[in-house]
């Protein structure tokens, strides 16, 4: 398989980087790191932060590389979830979507479910190689907007309706979107720096955020190698 990896941040990408072998590569302006995991081929993409540069990078990757699955890896703040924890997308919906006026559930956009589902091969094909995990593993919906969430109130809506919102972050629905328009399986796997509502959150973001992308870096190869 040929596997697209695409990352936010920095620290997030530079833990995939220590996986493997990577040969730097370029197309257009942007820089793509390839390599092999397992028996798979492995693209490696920073998109930067939020909806639209994600969305704008994961379109390019998927129509330049010709990729058979795109994961999104990195780190997310906690909403049901622990500092450490290794989560696994069912899916991942926008928080800041709101067409509710027009009898649309909060989060959905006009002509799709309110979330993009993971594909079920990839998420189970993780969970099975994941078992004996270093770090706890939890498998559920992430949500996406564009801010660094501190604030758990306006979140509860969305944690009653679902049972299993995890944690939030601010790429993973703009990259299931565009995977969904084009036909590709998507997936997710995020580690959690920092839960929200916390007094120390942000100092907790510091201090745990290399390990956090670590544990994410870990959990793809594992995922990579078991496909």
């Amino acid at each position: 398989m040929r596997i697209g990896a695409v990352l936010a941040m920095d620290e997030e990408i530079d833990a995939v980087l220590r996986l493997a072998e990577f040969q730097k590569t370029s197309f257009f302006d942007y820089v793509v790191y390839e390599g092999q995991i397992g028996d798979h081929r492995v693209f490696v993409l920073q998109l930067r932060i939020g909806k639209v540069q994600a969305s704008h990078m994961t379109t390019l990757f998927l129509e330049h590389y010709n990729l058979d699955a795109i994961v999104n890896v990195g780190i997310a703040g906690g909403l049901q979830s622990d500092l450490g924890d290794v989560l696994l997308a069912r899916g991942a919906f926008y928080h800041d979507v709101d067409v509710t006026a027009f009898g649309y559930e909060a989060g959905q956009l006009p002509g799709h479910e309110c979330v993009f589902a993971s594909d079920e091969t990839l998420l189970k094909r993780a969970q099975s190689a994941l078992e004996d995990a270093e770090f706890p593993i939890k498998t559920g919906l992430l949500c996406s907007g564009d801010s660094f969430a501190l604030d758990i109130e306006p979140f509860k809506p969305f944690l009653k309706r679902y049972d299993d919102l995890l944690a939030v972050d601010m790429e993973s629905a703009a990259v299931a979107h565009v995977a969904f328009l084009m036909h590709t399986p998507f997936f997710a796997i995020r580690s959690v720096s920092d839960c929200l509502g916390k007094d120390d959150q942000l100092v907790d973001h510091e201090a745990r955020m290399e390990r956090a992308c670590y544990n994410a870096a870990i959990a793809f190869d594992k995922t990579v190698k078991a496909l």
